[in-house]
């Protein structure tokens, strides 16, 4: 058999022989930075702390709140009975804050030492009760605390007037009318600590730290229907 040699030319617009480009490597995402976790860390503890104090601190208790003054800074709404099973139960596990665990034990031993039955004033309220804070001035804070009265008139006006009866021997108690309401005030002896005042009427009681957060609860009391 006879052989034909055959040339094959390349194309010219062929493309050349050129080295096969390589796929580049999906580029891999930078760990996240410490102080990047730590922030997100605290914006999530931040946040967890305004859900809790939005529903403890301006949860409003109704008809209570319509005494506090406008300017309240903030208002704390609680159940009495609640509140003191919590407070027992943390001193149970050893989980009270020290400072309140104090303030306890001082307010134990004030109501001994002055002959008050805490559990009959207790039962003298309803069972919502309510503390705002105010703010007098960019560096002082006022508060107050209110209840409505559960009891009959005749029978809280005789408790109270039991309770002002052991106050006066170790404490200077005086009052002054606003607006028709005695407005009472207890002063130290000594009158080295901040005196209390507190007045009752239609069927709440008030107790404040000072004169002025008292005339406008009352002013506000006086307007409800």
């Amino acid at each position: 058999m006879i052989q034909i040699p055959i040339k094959i030319e390349k194309n010219e617009f062929a493309p050349k022989n050129t080295p096969p480009k390589e796929t580049p490597a999906p580029e891999l995402k930078k760990p996240a930075s410490k102080k990047k976790i730590w922030l997100i860390s605290l914006l999530i503890i931040v946040l967890a702390a305004a859900a809790v104090l939005s529903f403890l601190i301006f949860q409003r208790t109704k008809g209570l709140e319509k005494i506090l003054p406008q300017n309240s800074a903030a208002v704390i709404s609680f159940n009495k009975t609640e509140t003191e099973k919590i407070f027992l139960y943390l001193e149970e596990k050893n989980w009270l804050w020290p400072p309140l665990g104090d303030l306890k034990k001082t307010g134990q031993n004030f109501l001994t030492e002055n002959q008050i039955d805490l559990q009959k004033v207790s039962e003298s309220f309803n069972e919502k009760m309510v503390l705002g804070l105010l703010e007098n001035d960019p560096n002082n804070f006022g508060w107050l605390a209110a209840a409505q009265i559960k009891i009959g008139s005749s029978d809280f006006e005789r408790g109270l007037a039991e309770i002002k009866k052991n106050l006066d021997r170790k404490f200077n108690i005086f009052s002054e009318a606003y607006r028709q309401t005695e407005i009472w005030q207890i002063k130290t002896l000594s009158g080295q600590n901040p005196p209390i005042f507190y007045a009752s009427l239609k069927n709440y009681f008030l107790v404040a730290s000072n004169q002025d957060i008292t005339e406008r609860a009352i002013d506000r009391i006086l307007k409800i229907k």
